[in-house]
């Protein structure tokens, strides 16, 4: 006789995580995946015209311009952030062995 197997408990506490997941996340990326490949109609938001054209635009030198540019402040900004979170992030985590833990910081 054997015993039937347990089911893991986190599986039924993850089910709606990932059903909301999907419902609102996938499907309208999906979606967006979708339409990106029909063409543009200003009156109509389907077409029953497939292409390209929305992609290859993106290769044009003023896209090119600001997504450099913009890849660039990303770094910028990522970089500024680090240098001052890290060490701040650091005492913080130390904090809670000194005398008067993260408490006395709540204080200030």
């Amino acid at each position: 006789m054997s015993t039937p197997a347990k089911r893991p408990f986190w599986a039924i506490l993850v089910l709606p995580l990932a059903l909301y997941l999907a419902v609102f996340l996938v499907v309208p990326f999906i979606n967006i995946i979708v339409l990106s490949f029909y063409t543009y109609s200003p009156t109509r938001i389907l077409t029953p015209e497939l292409t390209d054209a929305n992609y290859l635009a993106l290769i044009d030198s003023a896209f090119l311009t600001v997504l450099l540019r913009t890849l660039r402040l990303g770094l910028l900004c990522t970089v500024i952030c680090v240098f001052f979170g890290y060490p701040l992030a650091y005492f913080l985590a130390r904090a809670e062995h000194c005398r008067y833990g993260t408490r006395g910081l709540a204080l200030i």
